[in-house]
């Protein structure tokens, strides 16, 4: 008798342990890490109007306004990790690649919901990104290849005050943006910004390409480092980069010496 009591109290405990677990909701993995990017939500006006508390348990403003129906195709302009709701604390469900197209669901003052394929896995996944991320101008992140490369140099950096000559950071994406009146929620200190990354006026490099809009280069370069050459690619905004006899626009879309930047994951 004691004993199939004793096996009755154990069988009992086994199970309930098993519902236990079973029940419990194993917590959201989050990176705030979005390669490179630090998002800053904005306080004040400039949010638009608050569907509610905008400060949730981690502090973070989520002062979204409300979210309307959107529709349309745009492009990414930097990787970026596609999150499960409309803040930078929630976990990551995918990550959505440079320049590929995404279709638009809703949009609010900061977060757009988006229809995209995931870089890693190939499906098809819906989630939130960050609206500074993306352009429906599809010039932007069209790569127009040379059908061989040309040779160029940097150049039109210009000398600090005290002589020394500026650096220039080679980019992973032709886009950089800082915090402005046309982006007031980011600061983006991604892309290149080490050693490696960086030219300077007379550096010899080969272009192989630019972006549709012919802002930004894609160039082929040499650099040396911890006394060993290694061949590198990036992108360089196209006033910086000249080619013999060809022109090159007025208005830059980078300037030198770019804070250091963080590099992508």
């Amino acid at each position: 008798m004691k004993k199939t009591l004793a096996l009755l109290l154990a069988l009992i405990m086994m199970l309930s342990m098993t519902m236990v677990s079973c029940n419990k909701e194993e917590p959201d993995e989050t990176d705030d890490d979005d390669f490179g990017f630090n998002f800053e939500d904005p306080t004040g006006d400039a949010t638009g109007d608050s569907t509610g508390d905008s400060t949730d348990e981690n502090g973070e403003n989520n002062n979204n306004g409300d979210f309307v129906a959107a529709s349309g195709t745009s492009y990414i302009l930097h990787p970026v990790k596609v999150r499960k709701e409309a803040k930078k604390s929630s976990s990551t469900i995918g990550v959505a690649a440079w320049g590929s197209a995404v279709e638009l669901v809703e949009r609010s003052t900061l977060w757009t919901k988006v229809k995209f394929t995931d870089a890693d896995s190939g499906a098809k996944l819906e989630g939130y990104i960050r609206n500074e991320l993306l352009t429906a101008d599809k010039k932007q992140v069209t790569l127009v290849e040379l059908e061989a490369p040309v040779a160029a140099k940097i150049n039109g950096l210009g000398t600090k005050e005290d002589g020394s000559a500026y650096t220039l950071n080679v980019r992973t994406t032709p886009w950089n943006c800082s915090q402005s009146e046309e982006y007031p929620n980011v600061n983006v200190l991604a892309n290149i910004g080490n050693e490696k990354y960086q030219v300077k006026d007379g550096d010899e490099v080969e272009k192989l390409g630019a972006t549709e809009d012919g802002k930004w280069v894609y160039i082929r370069f040499v650099k040396t480092v911890d006394d060993a050459e290694k061949v590198e690619y990036g992108w360089c905004s196209a006033e910086f980069v000249k080619v013999e006899g060809e022109e090159t626009p007025d208005n830059p879309v980078d300037t030198p010496d770019a804070p250091p930047a963080i590099d992508p994951v």
